[in-house]
């Protein structure tokens, strides 16, 4: 008697294909998922808070943008939250100082935007602001950047989420707009929206 060989079901294309692209669906949820999730304040304050603000404003000061200007959005933003930190958390009647990170500050604005905020202005609402802050007893404790988020269709464009975590338990969620100059290739800081 001679045994007649089963022949093995062979998967159809169409459900290998379902298959895969049920993983890929998948994957892309969970990294979407990864992305949006809400940031730890507790780990942005704690971030902040072993902050030396003496050794961040040396280091700061050692920067020269026309030589050593951050060469991506990233590190544009980092370094103007730290220029942030700075003016937020520096002894407020010192104004010689602040003025001189808010001018450093300023180099990283893009020509349109420092036209549109004269300097002695912008001192001023920053020391009005601090004063405010002050008779309330309220400060900055934590700061969080996101990634930037490019423009699909410019890709010399991209917003970078940032939010301030407050003393009294708020947090202030504003968005910038950064864009590479055409002819330098810098990131610059074209403005900002408080969300």
């Amino acid at each position: 008697m001679v045994a007649i060989a089963k022949k093995k079901k062979k998967s159809s294309p169409l459900f290998l294909l379902i298959v895969f692209l049920g993983c890929v669906a998948i994957a892309a949820a969970t990294v979407v998922a990864l992305a949006l999730r809400p940031p730890d304040s507790n780990e942005a304050i704690a971030e902040h808070g072993a902050i030396n603000l003496y050794e961040l404003l040396a280091q700061v000061r050692t920067i020269n943008l026309d030589d050593n200007f951050p060469d991506t959005p990233e590190a544009v933003m980092r370094l103007y939250n730290n220029t942030f930190r700075l003016l937020y958390g520096w002894d407020r009647s010192d104004t010689y100082t602040i003025s001189q990170i808010l001018r450093f500050q300023r180099g990283l604005y893009s020509q349109a935007l420092y036209d549109l905020n004269p300097f002695q202005q912008q001192l001023s609402n920053l020391l009005f602001a601090r004063g405010v802050e002050y008779d309330m007893g309220i400060e900055l404790v934590g700061l969080h950047q996101g990634p930037p988020v490019f423009n699909r269709f410019s890709p010399d464009r991209c917003t970078v989420y940032v939010i301030k975590f407050i003393s009294n338990g708020q947090s202030f969620h504003y968005s910038y707009q950064l864009f590479q100059h055409p002819e330098t290739g810098r990131w610059e800081i074209a403005m900002w929206d408080e969300l």
